[in-house]
């Protein structure tokens, strides 16, 4: 799996709401959604780490599938890979890992 910078790289709508779930629950977050490198973000703390692509879950469903680069890195970093299509998706998660 090759990385590289994409031309006009966009976040889905749901982005920063998602990833800010992260930051004030204590992770520290590296957005990667800029580099085709098959996931938006990583976040970690205290021994935890989630691998994470967001979709915005107001599309339709053929708009939230995933690439080939996505199914790859989610083949490859498997339990930590998560998407998540809404900030509740994100709050639950987070909440799950922290039980």
């Amino acid at each position: 799996m090759g990385y590289h910078v994409k031309n006009k790289a966009k976040k889905d709508d749901n982005h920063n709401a998602v990833v800010d779930v992260f930051r004030r629950c204590g992770y520290n977050v590296i957005e990667t959604y800029a580099i085709d490198c098959g996931f938006d973000f990583f976040a970690w703390a205290a021994g935890k780490v989630f691998v994470i692509e967001v979709k915005d879950g107001e599309k339709p469903p053929s708009q939230r599938k995933l690439t080939d680069n996505e199914e790859g890195a989610k083949r490859l970093y498997d339990k930590y890979y998560h998407v998540l299509k809404s900030v509740g998706e994100a709050i639950e998660l987070v909440q799950s890992k922290n039980n």
